[in-house]
Parts: structure tokens; sequence; C-alpha cells
């Protein structure tokens, strides 16, 4: 072998040696950022048997349900999102619930809430894991109008950027009576109308359950007669239907008018007829009553406890003496409040000694107050900061200083219990001015504005601290709105 053949084989022998050296000592590569990707890319996943189904009792609710085809065994790792829109809406979006079926399958599902009827809504369901997008399917849904018996509406008046969207809970009195939630373009999106009650039977008062999954609204004859035995019923009821419209739950409520709340644990309170005796001749005072969850029933305290010390407001031939029309409770204080209409008075109960605290507002009023605050056949009212100011809607008190006429209007009341004083520190006045007879209600939104509703005139404000209007609802033609609640979601 020459000198250039044994170079080359040595040289042949070194390179071999090396790879092989190599080979032997091998580095991991670290992880880049995609990792993650290519982890989830290993997961598959497919969206079948999309169905998006009308809930045929309120056919704006929608039932979205839909089976998860995976690779991956579990369901931790896996989304669905629900989003949904129209062509000139913000795009709303929630999160599926997924659950295994007994067959290993997965199935997720979604209730849609808060969509306006009559409504062609765009869909898309959205699959992840570990946040990556596998799979998609999009589809559109309409919901049906809403039915004739429910009044017309039209928002009269809108301010861009001075509130903020939300859903309003309220009621149309009779014909027939209908609980209802509005969006923020005066657009029903939820009903429940009792037609198959008596025509005597009016719906006033409705509230969002404290369950956050369900409605609660009150039913009671509406009448006003000399009649005692017309008016002592026990047609009243208070009425629990879940959002999806599926679930209704009645409560019996004996003499029940006008107003009721929802304590923490449950127990149903509202406002009862008590008769008693006056001068010869039978006459109705108001008790607040209790349901507890297991239905039992508790008085805590009646109007009559002050017949000796107010006056028969009502008239020598009207046999309502108090007529209570609205009532609040407060777990801080653990205390009621009520409205006491026929004597121009608020009174805050305790609920565990069942005594009286205070009178705001009449001719037994604890509180010293200038004439101009004084409010007159008031209805409902928000407690602010606890007890140190109430918000009330004045039905006519307030003399328009132009004309010399009265107007209804929403008064906040500083309230000082040491030194037993009462001072107006903000009041709306509409404009026009709207004379209401009966109902009426206020909200402080969680931004600062104030819902004032004007009850049986069928007109709803919305205000800025400083009195600017920036909203307006209007009713068409007819309907009393009764008392509201709002929301800013309804999940």
């Amino acid at each position: 072998m020459g000198l250039n053949d044994s170079m080359a084989s040595g040289l042949a022998s070194l390179a071999l040696s090396v790879l092989l050296l190599a080979a032997c000592h091998k580095e991991e590569i670290p992880a880049d950022d995609e990792s993650a990707e290519d982890t989830a890319s290993t997961v598959e996943v497919s969206l079948l048997n999309v169905s998006m189904e009308l809930e045929p009792e309120i056919p704006t609710v929608v039932h979205a349900n839909c089976e998860i085809v995976t690779n991956n065994i579990g369901k931790e790792s896996i989304g669905v999102r629900l989003s949904y829109w129209t062509g000139s809406e913000f795009r709303e979006s929630l999160d599926t619930t997924i659950t295994e079926q007994e067959d290993g399958t997965l199935q997720c599902a979604a209730l849609i809430l808060g969509l306006a009827a009559g409504t062609t809504y765009q869909y898309e369901l959205e699959a992840y894991s570990d946040g990556v997008l596998l799979d998609s399917y999009q589809g559109s849904i309409t919901t049906e109008p809403a039915p004739s018996s429910l009044f017309s509406l039209a928002v009269e008046y809108s301010k861009t950027g001075s509130f903020r969207k939300g859903f309003l809970l309220s009621s149309w009195t009779v014909s027939p009576p209908s609980v209802f939630i509005l969006d923020r373009e005066g657009r029903y999106v939820w009903w429940r109308i009792e037609e198959d009650e008596p025509e005597e039977m009016v719906l006033v008062s409705a509230r969002f359950a404290l369950d956050n999954e369900s409605i609660l609204y009150a039913l009671y004859p509406g009448l006003f007669s000399d009649d005692i035995d017309e008016i002592s019923t026990k047609a009243s009821k208070i009425v629990r239907v879940s959002m999806d419209g599926r679930q209704v739950e009645e409560y019996e409520a004996p003499d029940l008018h006008h107003s009721f709340t929802e304590l923490p644990d449950g127990t149903l309170a509202w406002l009862a007829y008590d008769f008693h005796e006056v001068n010869g001749r039978t006459v109705t005072f108001d008790r607040i009553v209790e349901r507890s969850p297991e239905g039992e029933t508790r008085y805590v305290w009646s109007t009559w406890d002050l017949s000796e010390s107010l006056e028969d407001s009502g008239g020598e031939t009207s046999i309502y003496w108090t007529h209570s029309n609205f009532m609040e409770y407060n777990p801080d204080e653990d205390a009621y409040y009520v409205s006491l209409h026929n004597v121009n008075s608020i009174v805050k109960v305790e609920r565990s000694t069942r005594e009286l605290e205070w009178i705001l507002g009449g001719v037994e009023s604890y509180f010293s107050m200038p004439v101009e605050d004084n409010f007159k056949d008031q209805h409902g009212f928000e407690l602010l900061n606890g007890e140190s100011s109430i918000l009330i809607f004045d039905d006519h008190t307030h003399t328009d200083m132009d004309d010399g006429g009265t107007t209804s209007r929403a008064i906040e009341l500083a309230l000082d219990t040491t030194d037993w004083t009462a001072n107006s520190t903000w009041e709306y006045t509409p404009d026009p001015v709207v004379l209401v007879f009966c109902f009426g209600d206020v909200t402080r939104l969680s931004y600062g504005n104030t819902l004032v509703n004007f009850g049986c005139s069928g007109q709803l404000d919305e205000v800025t601290a400083d009195g600017e209007l920036v909203w307006r609802l209007r009713s068409l033609v007819g309907g009393a709105f009764g008392y509201h609640d709002f929301r800013g979601s309804l999940y």
C-alpha cells in the first residue's frame, strides 16, 4: 500500500470515529415556542349534530346542543365557545357546558338568552383544546315575533354613549297580565302571558330571582271595592318561572296585593290585607307575611299597630286605610321598608323584633323635612348607602312653578337618624311633565344614572346625575308599566 493509500485509509477511520463519537454524545434540542400547538395538533375534535332549538313557551330562548367527537379521552382539555350576532349588533359569546354521556360521548349545551323577538341571528360554535382552535360550525336562527297581546314599544330618545347595555324586567298589569324583559332597543326578549287567569287578576310586581336562574312575579285580584268578601281572597299567588320557561312553581300567598320581595335564604315576603273593625266598620290595613322555603307562614308586622296615631286618609267612605303598595328588605339590617300610600309615609320595621323603627313622611313622621321635600301617594323606592338615603318615586306632590299644576318626580332624600332630619339631595322632573296616578318606580344604576318608571303613563326615563335625559322608552298605545328590575346581563 502506498503512502497516499495509507493517508486516505487513516482519514476515513478518523471521520468514522468522529461520527460514532457524535452519535454517542448527541444533545437534546430544547422545545420551541410552538410546542403547545404541536401537542394540541395531536388532539382531533369535531362538532357534529349541532342543533339550535327555540323554546316553545318563550320562542326567543334558544337551546343550543352539539356532539363532540375527539380522540382525546376526557373533557377537561376541550372547550366549546358559542358566539351569536346580527349584522348591526356586537358579537356576544358564552362558554357551553360539556358533559360526558353514559356511552362515553361528549355533549355540549348552552341556553341563549336576550335575543330580540322576530330577529335573525348568525351563530358560531368553536371547539378548542389548550387554546388552539380545532373545529368550528356556523349557522343562523330566527326568533319568533312577540305576541300581539304585548303592547308596542318604542325608544323615543337615545343619547349614544351615555348609558349602558342591559335588560329591563317589568309587567303589563292587565289585558292580559304579563311579565316581560326588554333590551335597550325596547324589544321583547322574554315574556310570559297569564291568559288563563280570571279577568280581575293583575300583575304589578316582578323581580329577577336571587338564584339568577328564574323570574318571580305576583298575581292578585285587582279589586277596589267596599265589599270585604270580594277583597278577601286566597287566589293571590307568587309564581317562579325558570329562564328557559320549562319550570314553573306557584306559591299560595293569601291576601297578597301589590308587592313582594325575596330574602337571601329563599323566604318570600309579601304585603297582605289585614282586616279590622274601626268605628263600627271593617277597614283594611296591611301586614307583612313571610313564607319560608319549607312552606311555613309567619306574620311579621301590621299597619294596624299605627291605627291610633294615623289619620284615616282614605276618607269616611273608604275601607282602605293605609293601602301599602311597595316593600323592600335590607339584609344588612334585617329590616323591612314599606310604602304606605294613603298616609304618604314609608316605614322601617325590624324583622327579628317585629317592631316599628321609624316613619318617614306624613303626619306622624319621625323626620323633620322642608315642605318642598314632602312626597305624596308614593310608590316604588330604593335604599341607597344602607339607610343613609332613599330614592322615591313621588307620584304627585311636586308643584310645577310655571303653571301651579302638579307632576310626578323622582326624589332622593338624605336621612339623618341622629338629628332626625330628611333633606333632598337630588330630584328629577320630566319635560314635559307627567302626572302619574298609579304605580311608578326608581332604580339607581351601577354607573350612577337613574331609571325612572312613570307607571301607568307608559314612560321610562334614564337620566344622569345632572338630570340630563339620555334614554326614554314609551308605550305607543296604552300599557301601564308595573314595578321594574334591571340587570346588565341575563347570565
